[in-house]
């Protein structure tokens, strides 16, 4: 294995903004999107440091993502920078995870830290942990889900416990 198995949903979410990245440039292929803003609350505190991602399940689009700040709040990005989500009806995974050491220097690695050793193919020695339930940051178990819509307000409040 080149790495970790708890360093996919980082790994993960740091190839998904490059290849998000890489397919901006086409405008004729980009889908609408409308802004979404949000807070995630865990165990009724803010979660800051969390990502925090949409899944389109009614049309084939690119998943929006956003990192949450200190008091919780996340914009999400689809395309540039805070565009927002496409329309529609979207699985939600939220992950937060803390790495204990790996940078080389002995303190946690960054994902792109993370993200250029996988894209290496360098084993990573570091092991992380999730700090909130794991099924939230698996698709096929967290149980979240929420409509954006193409028109009003598009603000959610993300409530999880554990």
């Amino acid at each position: 294995m080149l790495f970790d198995s708890k360093w996919i949903p980082i790994v993960g979410f740091a190839l998904t903004v490059l290849v998000a990245a890489g397919c901006s440039g086409d405008e004729a292929e980009r889908l609408d999107v409308v802004p979404v803003t949000g807070k995630v609350l865990y165990n009724d505190r803010p979660l800051p440091g969390a990502q925090v991602t949409f899944r389109c399940e009614e049309k084939n689009a690119p998943p929006a993502m956003g990192i949450t700040g200190p008091d919780g709040t996340f914009q999400l990005t689809t395309y540039d920078d805070g565009d927002g989500a496409v329309p529609g009806e979207h699985l939600v995974t939220v992950a937060k995870y803390a790495s204990t050491g790996g940078s080389g220097a002995g303190g946690p690695e960054t994902m792109e830290e993370a993200a250029a050793r996988a894209e290496k193919g360098i084993e990573l020695e570091a092991e992380s942990r999730s700090l909130i339930p794991e099924a939230y940051a698996d698709p096929e178990r967290s149980n979240l889900r929420e409509t954006v819509k193409e028109d009003g307000e598009n603000n959610f409040t993300i409530e999880l416990s554990g």
